[in-house]
């Protein structure tokens, strides 16, 4: 094969036409034009987001509203048609997808694909939602809708948390102070703690005693719901001074609570000790469990922020988790 210029390109180069021939002319700006792109593209790539998981835009919000002893059709009629009719007058959506159960109304709003910010949108919803609830547009048996716009975060990196001797409660108190000191991280954008109980208070009466009493079940759940309510206790000023009051009698032991006055209709009172076994516990049964080598365990799930980089969330994590 001939390595000899054709007379057109000897031409070429003498006319100085074409980029070869200004790369030939400029032998030393190309090499240097060569040296900072490749320079550039090696320290793009060390410097790029990464991100084991990577999240994508979720452009949908859903809203459930509890609605108990209500069937499909009453649900729809006062609890659905009236979320529908707010969300579509927010412009940025695209389509609206609702289901209504015994007792539950689920309503998916999704917005157009060309909005890539979706936080102002979603607050949209929920103002909409809370305004609907405020106006009395809601039935007074609904319970105040759940407005879900975090569903499609992930949770890249997974910590289980242990401990002999614990309970779930303390475990959980632990749990809570290591998610305290991870959110101050920088490529740290959430903490979610999964596998806690919650603790509730059980109160079971003994039908034949409240029989006896002439107390029925609704008037116990009545009186108990009438006490320990915080209400302000108002404030003395003297001078330049205000002394702000603080009531007291709040419940800060089951035997503050046994000790509520329930009264009889047939007249006297009862304490609540006196006619009910009072206990503390877990919710039973039971929303979920983890467990780590047979053994149960909490898990703290940790969401990179957006546009931060996993191997450096890694390495901050692994020098900051020993400290805790």
């Amino acid at each position: 094969m001939s390595n000899t210029l054709t007379e057109q390109e000897q031409d070429s180069l003498k006319q100085g036409k074409g980029l070869t021939a200004f790369a030939m002319r400029n032998n030393i700006t190309v090499i240097v034009i060569v040296a900072l792109l490749a320079f550039a593209g090696v320290s793009s790539y060390f410097n790029l987001p990464k991100q084991q998981d990577p999240g994508f835009i979720i452009r949908s919000v859903v809203v459930s509203t509890s609605f108990p002893g209500a069937n499909p059709s009453r649900v729809e009629q006062l609890v659905t048609d009236p979320i529908e009719e707010v969300l579509q007058e927010i412009p940025e959506l695209d389509s609206i997808e609702s289901e209504s159960r015994n007792g539950i109304s689920i309503v998916t709003a999704s917005f157009q694909e060309k909005y890539k910010t979706m936080r102002p949108l979603f607050d949209k919803v929920r103002r909409k939602v809370n305004d609907l609830e405020d106006q009395g547009g809601l039935p007074s048996g609904a319970f105040t809708p759940n407005i879900n716009d975090e569903y499609g975060d992930v949770y890249g990196i997974l910590y289980t948390l242990q401990g002999e001797g614990f309970n779930v409660a303390e475990l959980k108190q632990i749990a809570d102070e290591i998610r305290n000191d991870l959110l101050a991280l920088d490529n740290v954008a959430k903490v979610e703690i999964h596998g806690e109980q919650d603790e509730v208070v059980y109160v079971e009466y003994n039908g034949a005693r409240l029989q006896e009493l002439s107390i029925s079940p609704t008037q116990l759940a009545d009186a108990l719901a009438a006490a320990n309510i915080l209400e302000s206790g108002g404030d003395i000023r003297i001078g330049q001074e205000r002394i702000v009051l603080e009531p007291s009698g709040n419940y800060e032991s089951l035997e503050d609570l046994g000790r509520t006055v329930i009264q009889v209709p047939a007249g006297g009172v009862v304490y609540l000790s006196d006619i009910a076994t009072i206990t503390r516990a877990y919710v039973d049964p039971r929303e979920s469990f983890t467990r780590y080598q047979a053994k149960e365990t909490l898990v703290l799930g940790i969401s990179l922020k957006e546009g931060g980089d996993i191997l450096v969330l890694d390495q901050e994590l692994n020098a900051n988790i020993p400290l805790i």
